[in-house]
């Protein structure tokens, strides 16, 4: 079953390929300093751990509405398990409201940011004392 990142890298894909964009034609129209080919190739191919933000900035800059490539998911694209977070931001998607919108970005930035630093640190090893105060 595929992971969330690469059913979203492949919406990313599709929505290029459809508008005949090439990936330097996309990264051009992003106007983002951050978004390079590699990075958008990455994205797509489901390698790259990217933001909410940069999702949208991408969508954007191909003319798709979010809340448009979110409906486009099939309940059997959802990862098992992952059913109820999907309703969930789906949800607070539809709602319009930008400072709750705001407020699930920076949280889901954050979380993003920790698995991150989890997968990279060495199995059975405990969580950096710096990273235990900074919870605190």
């Amino acid at each position: 079953m595929k992971s969330a990142r690469e059913l979203l890298g492949e919406k990313i894909k599709d929505y290029r390929e459809g508008s005949g964009l090439s990936v330097l034609d996309l990264v051009s129209k992003t106007g983002d300093q951050q978004v390079n080919r590699t990075f958008v190739y990455d994205i797509e191919a489901g390698r790259k751990n990217f933001t909410v933000d940069h999702w949208e900035k991408l969508l954007r800059a191909l003319g798709v509405p979010p809340e448009k490539a979110l409906s486009g998911f099939k309940s059997s694209d959802i990862p098992k398990g992952a059913e109820d977070l999907y309703r969930m931001l789906k949800i607070i998607v539809e709602s319009g409201d930008d400072d709750l919108i705001l407020g699930v970005r920076v949280n889901l930035d954050a979380v993003a940011d920790k698995a991150l630093r989890l997968r990279k640190q060495p199995p059975n090893q405990p969580t950096p004392v710096s990273s235990r105060r900074a919870r605190s």
